[in-house]
């Protein structure tokens, strides 16, 4: 073939970079944003994993806390041979209706974590769930102790927490 003909430029000088022109533009419009994409939504997803984590944490805490409270106050009513005062008994109804609203805060972001963890995540706040329902079955001075609480509430925290560091 003739170094001038038009067909031997047009095959070495000018089809080389229209082909790494294609298949690049190929690359940038179709495989990056699919590529892109997956990382973003993989990226938004363990953003959530970490958020739904932390929430569990703190309201597991705020509720072994209002548990605590309603407890000690439930000890100082069967200490006193004339029960609470009008204050006392107030207080005792708030921390009641305290300790219903982190329940229901902490079981809310606990099923929601089962939409995000793993399997052993998701037992893990399966026996917490029959564990919290068989205590909310129980009167005060019936609870489990206090140490009980911690070590189930634990339980659930320490598996979630070891599958965001993995």
């Amino acid at each position: 073939m003739d170094e001038h003909s038009i067909t031997y430029i047009a095959l070495t000088k000018w089809a080389p970079p229209l082909i790494t022109i294609f298949v690049g533009g190929l690359m940038a419009s179709i495989l990056f944003p699919r590529w892109q994409d997956r990382y973003n939504r993989h990226r938004a997803r363990e953003d959530r994993k970490l958020a739904l984590a932390e929430e569990v944490a703190q309201n597991m805490k705020k509720y072994i806390q209002a548990w605590n409270r309603l407890r000690a106050i439930a000890e100082l009513e069967a200490s006193r041979p004339d029960g609470l005062t009008e204050v006392e008994f107030e207080r005792k109804k708030s921390y009641v209706e305290e300790r219903s609203n982190a329940r229901d805060e902490l079981h809310d972001n606990l099923v929601s974590a089962q939409l995000y963890f793993s399997a052993d995540a998701q037992a893990a706040i399966g026996d917490f769930f029959r564990w919290d329902e068989r205590c909310s079955e129980l009167h005060l001075d019936q609870l489990p102790e206090r140490s009980e609480f911690a070590v189930e509430s634990r339980k659930v925290v320490s598996t979630i927490h070891a599958e965001i560091e993995a």
